[in-house]
This record gives C-alpha cells, sequence and structure tokens, in this order.
C-alpha cells in the first residue's frame, strides 16, 4: 500500500525503502549541541532547516534544545538533556489524516498538535507509560528514575496507559505521574510555579542563541493560538475543559 506525504507543494508516493528516507519534518529552530541518528547511520548535529526522516532519534546536550515542525504542523519542543525517537509518522494530506509516535526516553518535549491529532490520537510513548493526545498539547517530563511526569496543557483529552490502568484527562493543566514501577496517579491541577518552570526560557528548547525560521515562527503562532486546534472535532474551533478529575462528563 502506498503512503502519501506532502513535501513543499507536491503528493509524493513513499513505499518499501524510500519510506526510510523521506522527509517527515524539519528542525525549525535549534539553541546548540543537538545531534539526529537516521536508521543505520551515525549521530551527527543537527542544524535548523535540517530534515528530518522517521525512526531519526533526537539528541540534546546540557545547552541544547530545539523545535521540530512535521508537515502536518504538529511540534515538539525538545529541552536540554533529553532523547527522543521519531518512530513512526504517516500522513495523507487528501484525507487530512495519518499516524504518528514519538518516543521520549529521557528529559522533557513539549507536543503540540497538528492536522493528524485532530482525527486520531498521536502516541508519545516514555519508559512508564504510553499516552494518546487528541487535538491538543502536552507536556512530558521523563525523569532519572525513569518515572514520568505528564501535564495535558490544552486539548480535547489525554489519555494515559501504564499496565492495566488508563487515566483520561481533560482539564487544562491537569497533571500526572507514572511511576517507575508503572503505578499510575493523578495529581489535580498543576501549580503556577509548575507551569512557570514547564514554559520558561530554555526549559523545552526555547532559550538564546536558537536561530528561527520562518516555519518555526509558524509553528510557534500555531501553540500560541491554541483555539486554533483545541478540539477533536474536525470542525470544532475551541473545546473548553470538560472536568477537573480527567472525566469525561455526561452530555
Amino acid at each position: 500500500m502506498r503512503k502519501l506525504l506532502l513535501i513543499g507543494a507536491a503528493v509524493v508516493a513513499i513505499t518499501g525503502v524510500d519510506a526510510a528516507k523521506a522527509e517527515i519534518g524539519v528542525l525549525a529552530a535549534v539553541n546548540r549541541d543537538m545531534t539526529g541518528a537516521r536508521p543505520t547511520e551515525q549521530a551527527r548535529p543537527i542544524f535548523i532547516k535540517e530534515k528530518l526522516v522517521q525512526n531519526e532519534r533526537i539528541v540534546s546536550t546540557g545547552g541544547g534544545g530545539g523545535q521540530i515542525l512535521f508537515l502536518d504542523q504538529t511540534s515538539l519542543t525538545i529541552a536540554p538533556n533529553s532523547e527522543v525517537l521519531l518512530d513512526k509518522y504517516v500522513y495523507d494530506p487528501e484525507a487530512d489524516s495519518g499516524e504518528m509516535t514519538v518516543t521520549v526516553l529521557k528529559g522533557a518535549m513539549r507536543f503540540a498538535g497538528g492536522r493528524i491529532s485532530k482525527t486520531s490520537p498521536a502516541v508519545i510513548k516514555t519508559p512508564t507509560a504510553t499516552i494518546g493526545i487528541r487535538g491538543g498539547m502536552g507536556n512530558v517530563s521523563v525523569r532519572d528514575g525513569a518515572d514520568t511526569l505528564y501535564m495535558h496543557v490544552a486539548g480535547f483529552s489525554s489519555t494515559i496507559t501504564s499496565g492495566d490502568q488508563e487515566l483520561t484527562i481533560t482539564r487544562e493543566g491537569g497533571l500526572a505521574s507514572i511511576g517507575a514501577n508503572g503505578n499510575l496517579e493523578y495529581l489535580g491541577v498543576a501549580d503556577s510555579d509548575f507551569i512557570a518552570n514547564a514554559f520558561r526560557p530554555g526549559a523545552a528548547g526555547q532559550g538564546g542563541g536558537g536561530a528561527v525560521s520562518n516555519v518555526a515562527a509558524s509553528a510557534n503562532a500555531g501553540a500560541a493560538q491554541v483555539a486554533d486546534f483545541v478540539s477533536g472535532e474536525p470542525d470544532a474551533v475551541v473545546q473548553a475543559a470538560i472536568s477537573t478529575i480527567g472525566e469525561k462528563a455526561d452530555a
């Protein structure tokens, strides 16, 4: 079966080996000291406008960080001291749908959903959890002990699974922890200090020294205007928080 990806203004068919080399996004902003390792290749320094492919491993040092912009306008903002694997990316621009899976092996990353997450959940994996994000933004942090903290920033919902446990958060700022033992716990709404720390300059690759292209500015504008994509309903503009405990209220 052919998979379609939009590159520039053209639609191209991707099959077999070609899929491993096809561009799925670009490094839209970078501070410094980030590397990318494509499948079967050694890690290399990566710079602004660098094309990225499926299964590429992105690593930032203590002084590094950057932002990836995908073909469907999804963006990932990667913090210093982080390691992220771009597991799977399929996008059909004609149907305006696709699949996306990213693994955060360590460090922190902020996800801002594009077209794909409006129709199906984008999947974020960590060593202890799997998180499905529908139509919005989330902040994930994998700490030294391999436990995970996840904040549902905005959007339709984030569903977290760990073993046989499952939690769906719809409340903006809703925070959950997943321990190294897999225990899943809802912590309530994140306090102002936690939120400020998560979004401070440099916390997720937004510090000084980063060169920002037009494509990065587009990603930042999209993240700032969350109302454009916070709903899981394709035709909706805004989906307000449904509850404070992560459960969807009855209609």
